[in-house]
């Protein structure tokens, strides 16, 4: 009886794995295969951004003594 019950839970496990990676799968299909071309060109209008490196900054201990000033030098 016991094993019975535990191979039905063990099915019903499986059947709900393979719904979900059918559901994450289709979800894939229809992103990449059927709104391809309108995600596109929402991220073609998207506003493009520059980014630079932020600066380092002084450390202080509990003193208020700077421990490391952070300085800017150019590599070679």
């Amino acid at each position: 009886m016991k094993d019975k019950q535990a191979n039905r839970r063990i099915r019903l496990l499986l059947a709900i794995f393979v719904l979900v990676f059918a559901g994450t799968l289709a979800r894939a299909v229809w992103l990449q295969g059927v709104r391809a071309a309108s995600l596109g060109r929402c991220g073609a209008a998207a506003p493009r951004v520059d980014r630079h490196p932020a600066g380092r900054g002084t450390i202080y201990d509990a003193a208020g003594v700077q421990l490391a000033i952070g300085e800017t030098t150019t590599t070679v």
